[in-house]
């Protein structure tokens, strides 16, 4: 359901539908720059004195819901970070507003305003749900996760600069307008040898099989001594398939003309995106796109939700990202995380217990590094990360232990 501007309200502040649209009319509103004359204008209660006041922040926390609004259709996303600049008395405040999970935060000098957004349903500016399942795929080290991190606009795969760091399926939910557009993160296509890396690849391409339509991620700088890669993975796809040429910002123009004509004649690809997803660069384009194509269908989860995936998984997988960034050569790919506890305590700080699994005992001792210096390195980088994720203080107690936990793949990378 399409949500219209005059169903928002925020309590204490107004629910006119002209106040709103007048805000964004405004000159000042437009630049970004915000000043006293701005609130005499719009604001029946006015601003005195020479220090901003709650009021005067809960009307940033208000411009930032309307960006929210605006930017549904802009930017497909239902979360938003704006910095503004209020000028009171020829004195410059910043201000960050923030509107994620329903809520609009607004933040000066280091104290935080909330207000919990409402929305009101009726028959007015109704739309038919749509919902469209996408896969995103390709070689390792293509970019797969950078992009669906990029696009939900949170951390919800791990990114390293090592190939085969995903190893299974991850689903973010990403919301344009009327559509729900689940997006599915799926370990690098490559030719396996192992249990392990064969489980990989069958993840990947029972993936693909289930989605809708898959976006086939290429590093369009080093496709040409990956092409016969490229090649077989196109014979065996035989579906819906988008091209999307990534890391175009490493690249010279002539250069991706020239790929993007190779790959136009190599394959009947529904269409061609050349992106960035590090820098966010062409991710507008390829959303709306997919937001036009996809079918009328329910939406599956709830509008504020950004991943399938459980608490425990994202925990475990942050740890796992720092054991490959701090461990070398094939180390890493002999390591599996699993979050045997998390509980919230009392105090609303997070206990987190997790086990490392390696395969030998020589694995074990170079985890621990001498003195515990490796494995104490490692917990204060997942520590730091995690308590940035869920914004809690917590309390990680990792355990390493001998298992040989890779003849049994699959229950340990799900």
């Amino acid at each position: 359901m399409q949500k219209a501007l005059s169903e928002c309200y925020i309590d204490g502040v107004t629910n006119n539908i002209e106040f709103l649209e007048s805000i964004f009319h405004h000159p000042n509103f437009i630049t970004g720059k915000l000043n006293t004359r701005f609130i005499l204008d719009f604001y029946p209660n006015g601003f005195h004195g020479d220090f901003v006041t709650e009021e005067y922040v809960k009307i940033s926390i208000l411009v930032a819901l309307y960006i929210h609004l605006r930017n549904e259709q802009k930017y497909c996303n239902n979360r938003v970070n704006e910095a503004f600049v209020v000028v009171i008395n020829d004195n410059e405040y910043p201000i960050n507003a923030k509107y994620q999970d329903g809520t609009l935060t607004a933040i000066y000098n280091h104290n935080s305003y909330s207000v919990k957004g409402r929305w009101k349903s009726n028959s007015y500016n109704v739309k038919e749900q749509k919902c469209l399942f996408v896969t995103i795929a390709g070689l390792p080290n293509a970019g797969k996760s950078t992009l669906i991190n990029s696009i939900i606009g949170k951390k919800i795969a791990i990114v390293t600069p090592k190939a085969q760091t995903t190893r299974t399926q991850i689903r973010g939910i990403a919301i344009c307008g009327d559509t729900h557009i689940i997006f599915t993160d799926s370990p690098g296509i490559f030719t396996a040898k192992t249990k392990l890396e064969k489980a990989l690849v069958k993840s990947a391409w029972s993936a693909i099989k289930g989605d809708d339509i898959t976006l086939l991620l290429i590093d369009v700088k080093s496709y040409l001594q990956n092409i016969e890669k490229i090649k077989a993975i196109l014979v065996k796809l035989q579906h819906r398939c988008i091209l999307i040429l990534n890391k175009i910002d490493l690249i010279k123009r002539p250069e991706l003309k020239m790929a993007y004509e190779h790959f136009n004649l190599l394959y009947k690809f529904e269409k061609i995106f050349m992106i960035s997803a590090l820098k966010n660069d062409g991710l507008f384009d390829l959303i709306n796109y997919l937001s036009e194509i996809a079918p009328v269908g329910p939406w599956l989860y709830p509008e504020d939700q950004a991943t399938d995936s459980s608490n425990d998984f994202l925990s475990a997988e942050i740890t796992r990202e720092k054991l490959f960034l701090n461990l070398h050569q094939e180390l890493p790919y002999s390591t599996a995380v699993i979050t045997e506890q998390f509980e919230k305590k009392k105090d609303k700080s997070l206990i987190i217990k997790q086990v490392i699994f390696v395969l030998r005992e020589s694995h074990k001792k170079i985890i621990l590094g001498e003195g515990g210096s490796n494995i104490k390195k490692i917990n204060i980088e997942a520590r730091s990360e995690l308590e940035k994720i869920f914004e809690q203080k917590v309390h990680l107690f990792l355990f390493v232990k001998i298992r040989p936990w890779s003849d049994r793949p699959e229950e340990y990378i799900v």
